[in-house]
């Protein structure tokens, strides 16, 4: 089993959510400006194994959600959709589906494990939107 790169997961991650929910732009590194809506992956901390009695690596990653403060309230329902732990355009539901993101070795494991920072205090090139952040925790397994 090969680790994948941090480069890798964000890709997994993007190919993975891009196939699901074609509704929904993805973006794996941050964008000057976004097209709505939108998820951005940011990897926001890494724990790795100090023994061989804990060999699995682990990622997490934040996936900030924004969809168009134009008109608030269908602003909120899409976005509700966006992070709804079931349904069609869940992202929860979606990798709950592919958790190895589409990489190879069978190694990888993704979950969503909470969802945090819902309203309206986004902004992207100036301009406000409506979002909410879902932490990701991605699982490689190591040896052992």
């Amino acid at each position: 089993m090969s680790t994948p790169t941090l480069g890798e997961l964000r890709d997994g991650i993007k190919a993975t959510l891009d196939t699901a929910i074609p509704a929904l732009t993805g973006y794996d590194t941050v964008p000057d400006t976004v097209n709505l809506p939108c998820y951005i992956v940011m990897p926001t901390g890494a724990n790795f194994p100090q023994t061989n009695a804990t060999p699995d690596d682990e990622w997490t990653f934040d996936l900030h959600v924004l969809v168009s403060r134009g008109d608030t309230g269908l602003g909120q329902d899409q976005l509700d959709e966006f992070i709804s732990s079931a349904g069609p355009n869940s992202i929860r539901e979606a990798i709950d589906r592919f958790p190895e993101l589409g990489l190879e070795d069978g190694n990888v494991r993704a979950r969503i494990v909470s969802m945090a920072n819902y309203g309206g205090q986004f902004e992207a090139a100036g301009v406000d939107h409506i979002g909410a952040t879902l932490r990701l925790l991605v699982t490689i397994e190591g040896p052992g």
